[in-house]
């Protein structure tokens, strides 16, 4: 199973969440309601319970008219969070977030191809500026 939708399911038993979501309470509230048979879809189908969505729609990343009905599956809701219409810029970070947390999880080699492009541009400004010393003390 997901190791991000293991935390999320793990955060029912701890009132600050756990893994992912630590110090998340709010996490805590929505995976309370999980059923048995709900983690047991999604540990051996991998159908992703209502109660994640749920919990997306109270931290504000999605809408509560965009909830879907019934479970979907892993595939489903990676597509939902790449491709949603996000109302900010602050839902649409933590949802792209979570996307690229979900994948991670399950293919690690994937880490290093989302850090590709971090720090390009202060990298780049270093570079400039150790020319520019170059050329002042020349």
């Amino acid at each position: 199973m997901n190791r991000v939708l293991n935390d999320f399911v793990n955060s029912s038993r701890n009132a600050n969440g756990s893994g992912f979501f630590d110090g998340d309470p709010m996490a805590y509230d929505t995976a309370r309601d999980l059923s048995k048979n709900q983690v047991r879809k999604l540990r051996r189908y991998e159908l992703v319970p209502l109660h994640i969505f749920q919990y997306l729609a109270r931290a504000g990343v999605i809408r509560q008219s965009d909830v879907p009905q019934g479970p979907k599956t892993k595939g489903w809701l990676l597509d939902f969070l790449r491709w949603y219409r996000y109302k900010n810029e602050q839902s649409r970070s933590f949802g792209e977030y979570l996307y690229r947390e979900i994948l991670k999880a399950d293919y690690p080699f994937l880490a290093m191809s989302f850090a590709k492009g971090d720090f390009v541009w202060e990298k780049l400004e270093e570079k400039l500026i150790l020319k520019v010393n170059k050329h002042r003390n020349t």
